[in-house]
């Protein structure tokens, strides 16, 4: 997806104008259902431009390219991180079966209806952030080193905490 967006003309356009912008997150939401047939859907992939503060958000849908802008999430450079696509030695379907695997060994009565996976670089550090919402109205967190594939955090809390 990445490479899809930087070779389209809307990124080629926005880049010409905000010369600092740089990835900072992959994003894609699979229903669980999806996820058992292997049709995980779109990615969203955002790049940051630190001058303005702006979050550019690019999709594709059925090969066409949107992108979306936001002004409201980002404040400060800090808060956003370059990610880093050479230290990604761990992929998407690896860190899926190891996340999978995790589940059914540690939380197999926990029954995923949707999983929210993130690429992003937090504490300078490329990590997968991965979260079942589960039908016990829990969210499984898992944060995986993109580099290593070692689980550096996890956490199962009941979605109530969260209000």
């Amino acid at each position: 997806t990445v490479k899809k967006v930087e070779s389209s003309k809307e990124f080629k356009d926005l880049k010409k104008d905000l010369k600092g912008l740089f990835l900072s997150d992959g994003f894609i939401l699979v229903e669980k259902q999806n996820y058992d047939s292997g049709d995980y859907g779109e990615w969203q992939v955002d790049y940051f431009e630190p001058d303005s503060g702006c979050m550019f958000s690019f999709t594709t849908t059925k090969g066409k390219i949107s992108v979306q802008k936001s002004t409201d999430i980002v404040k400060s450079e800090e808060q956003v991180h370059k990610l880093n696509l050479d230290k990604l030695k761990v992929g998407f379907n690896s860190i899926l079966d190891e996340a999978e695997n995790l589940r059914n060994k540690k939380y197999q009565n926990e029954k995923p209806y949707k999983i929210i996976i993130v690429i992003q670089n937090k504490h300078k550090k490329d990590i997968w952030n991965i979260t079942y919402l589960t039908s016990s109205f829990k969210t499984l967190n898992l944060k995986i080193d993109a580099e290593t594939g070692e689980t550096i955090e996890e956490s199962l809390k009941p979605l109530i905490s969260f209000g």
